[in-house]
């Protein structure tokens, strides 16, 4: 993704962050809906939804969408793994992160994601 998309993608995604740190998880579950009507692949607005249905206490609808796309060999981007992460440690699975960064670790070996698997442990 070149710089400006991912500049465009912050911004698309901008409101529903600012709902969740707000505390409004109904707003963010809406600014969640609006980007995916738009931008149905997009995988972080996804997850953002799925935080904002766990903090919400919508924990079945937040997995299943968690669960649909949290596959072996799938590649997220830095936010997309950091919104998983907020999602397991809101719903008390902290065993999933290490999960999901050794995924990224086997897709990408990066040393970001080489120091988040270190310290997810």
């Amino acid at each position: 993704m070149s710089k400006a998309d991912q500049l465009i993608m912050e911004r698309r995604l901008r409101p529903i962050y600012d709902a969740i740190d707000a505390g409004n998880a109904k707003k963010a579950v809406q600014e969640a809906d609006k980007v995916l009507k738009k931008h149905p692949v997009t995988t972080c607005a996804k997850v953002l939804k799925a935080l904002a249905l766990i903090r919400s206490d919508k924990l079945a609808e937040g997995f299943e969408i968690i669960n649909t796309l949290d596959v072996p060999g799938a590649q997220f981007d830095d936010g997309t793994l950091q919104a998983f992460v907020h999602c397991f440690k809101e719903a008390g699975c902290p065993d999933r992160i290490t999960t999901l960064y050794e995924r990224a670790v086997a897709v990408a070996p990066t040393e970001q994601n080489l120091t988040h698997l270190f310290m997810a442990h």
